[in-house]
């Protein structure tokens, strides 16, 4: 289920999932701007995105069920990295 306290808009949100997606990718030597299970998640969302060709922000929900991680952590990350929710 969706979380009522979103306002990020889709565009902002499948950036922060594409952004949160490289932390902890060998890709990125160093990059560790979520917790590796965030960062797992997202990848995830954008592998189902790009299978099912949906966006991210469409497959975030079944990532998180996937992984068995609350979707309001991810949520409150992915705030975290546009700024949104200051630490």
């Amino acid at each position: 289920m969706r979380s009522a306290v979103i306002s990020m808009d889709d565009r902002e949100r499948n950036a922060a999932i594409a952004e949160a997606a490289t932390s902890w990718s060998q890709a990125y030597p160093g990059k560790k701007d979520v917790p590796r299970i965030i960062a797992k998640t997202c990848r995830a969302a954008m592998k189902l995105a790009r299978n099912r060709g949906k966006t991210p922000a469409e497959c975030l929900e079944q990532a998180c069920e996937i992984n068995r991680i609350d979707m309001d952590e991810v949520e409150m990350h992915l705030k975290k990295l546009t700024g949104e929710v200051r630490t």
